[in-house]
C-alpha cells in the first residue's frame, strides 16, 4: 500500500495526469467536477451576454437572432459533447487499465473523428441554411439577422469541436482544471469583443457570433497548444500518427 503510494506521488511531479485508482474516491471526485461544474456554468454565459448586449443594442429583432441561432449553435455542440464525452471515458479507461503505449492512437481517432464531423456539419449546414432558418420558424423582421448570426456560427463550428475535443483529452487524463481555465479566459474575452464587435462596430448579430467563434477559437488554441507543450506529461509521444 505504501509502495503504491510512493508510486502515485512520484508519477504526479511528472506529469498531470489523476491517478483515480488510489487515494479518496470522494475527495478525488469532488475537486474532478467542480472545475467541470464551473466549464457548464461559464458555457451558459456565452449565449446570455450575446443576447443581453444584442438585445439592448438591436432590440427583439436582435433578441430574436440570437435566440434562434444561439439554439443551433447549442445543438451542434451537443454533437461534438456526445464524441467527445465519449472519447474521454474511453481515455480514462485506458489511464486507469495503464495502457499508456495505446493513447496515441485513441487520441488521434478522436480528433480525426471530431475534424470530420465539423468538416461535415459545416459544409451541410451552410448548404441548407435557408432551410434550416424556414424549420427554425425564424420571423421575417429577425430573417436577415438571424441568418447573419447562423452563418458565422456554421463557420465557426471547427474551433467549438476542436475545443470539446481538447477538453475530453485533458478531462479523460483526470485533469479538469485546465479546460475551466480556457473556458473562463475565452468568456471572459467574448463579453469584450461582444462590446467591440455590436456596440461600437455595429456588426449587429452576426458580430456577436463573430465574438462567440473568436473566443471558441482562441480557447481551442490555447487548449490545443498546452497539451501539445505537455504532451510528455500525458503519456502522449512527439507524434501523434
Amino acid at each position: 500500500m505504501l509502495q503504491a503510494l510512493c508510486v502515485s506521488a512520484a508519477m504526479n511531479k511528472s506529469t498531470y495526469v489523476t491517478d483515480f485508482t488510489t487515494g479518496s474516491v470522494t475527495r478525488q471526485l469532488l475537486w474532478f467536477a467542480l472545475p467541470m461544474l464551473l466549464s457548464q456554468l461559464l458555457q451558459i454565459t456565452y449565449n446570455m451576454a450575446d443576447m443581453i448586449i444584442v438585445g439592448q443594442v438591436l432590440g427583439k429583432a436582435g433578441l430574436s437572432a440570437v435566440s434562434i441561432g444561439g439554439d443551433l449553435t447549442n445543438c451542434l455542440t451537443f454533437i461534438a459533447m456526445g464524441f467527445s464525452s465519449a472519447g474521454q471515458i474511453l481515455i480514462s479507461q485506458y489511464i486507469g487499465a495503464r495502457r499508456h503505449d495505446q493513447l496515441a492512437a485513441l487520441v488521434s481517432t478522436l480528433l480525426l473523428l471530431l475534424l470530420f464531423f465539423a468538416l461535415l456539419m459545416t459544409a451541410g449546414c451552410l448548404y441548407e441554411r435557408h432551410a434550416i432558418m424556414a424549420l427554425m420558424n425564424t420571423p421575417p423582421e429577425a430573417y436577415g439577422e438571424t441568418m447573419g448570426y447562423a452563418v458565422v456560427s456554421m463557420t465557426g463550428i471547427l474551433f467549438i469541436y476542436g475545443y470539446n475535443a481538447a477538453s475530453a483529452i485533458l478531462r479523460g487524463m483526470g485533469d479538469a482544471r485546465h479546460p475551466f481555465y480556457f473556458i473562463a479566459c475565452a468568456t471572459v474575452l467574448n463579453v469584450i469583443l461582444d462590446l467591440v464587435f455590436v456596440c461600437f462596430w455595429n456588426l449587429g448579430a452576426a458580430g456577436a457570433a463573430l465574438a462567440t467563434v473568436f473566443s471558441q477559437g482562441v480557447s481551442f488554441l490555447a487548449a490545443s497548444c498546452f497539451v501539445w507543450r505537455h504532451r510528455s506529461r500525458y503519456y502522449l509521444p512527439a507524434s501523434l500518427g
